[in-house]
């Protein structure tokens, strides 16, 4: 058995976590010093529940995962992204709509060579209620993948648009 120092690849280090109050984000509660320990050997594979990939091309697959509503009661789109390439990239979700309204939303993850990504594009309640949209029920994006090793970040793959009906 390999000692559990062996295996630790990295370590994000946070001076704390903070809890704040949602209409003035004054500070409820706070964590003291928090370290976190990437392992190099763990591996997590795209569960069956996730379906299909949305986007699948040249080493890069994209899930879109569903949407629900993040802390601020914001609406945010899910994803999960897998790069089986030897390239650092930044996945771009781009060009998103929402119930057929074009909504000011778009967002980016790195996902560095050989690793997976959870991430999700924060929708502001403002964009949906400028168009009256009161529940998602279909969104429409854009994935482009991008190299973030290049100095010009050029783009590696991009899809069509992509239509998702939840």
């Amino acid at each position: 058995e390999m000692p559990i120092d062996d295996l630790i690849k990295n370590q994000i280090q946070l001076n704390s976590l903070k809890i704040a109050e949602e209409e003035t984000y004054s500070t409820l509660d706070s964590s003291g010093n928090i370290s976190i320990n990437i392992i190099s050997n763990a591996q997590v594979e795209a569960p069956e529940i996730f379906g299909s990939p949305v986007f699948e091309q040249d080493g890069f697959k994209v899930w879109c995962l569903g949407y629900g509503k993040d802390v601020y009661d914001n609406n945010a789109i899910n994803f999960y992204a897998e790069n089986s390439t030897d390239k650092d990239v930044a996945v771009m979700i781009d060009n998103f709509s929402a119930n057929g309204f074009v909504i000011n939303a778009s967002d980016s993850q790195y996902v560095f060579s050989e690793k997976k990504a959870f991430f999700d594009m924060e929708i502001f309640k403002s964009y949906l209620e400028e168009n009256s949209i009161t529940d998602i029920t279909d969104i429409q994006f854009k994935v482009n993948v991008v190299n973030i090793s290049d100095d010009d970040y050029g783009t590696i793959c991009e899809s069509d648009y992509i239509d998702v009906k939840f």
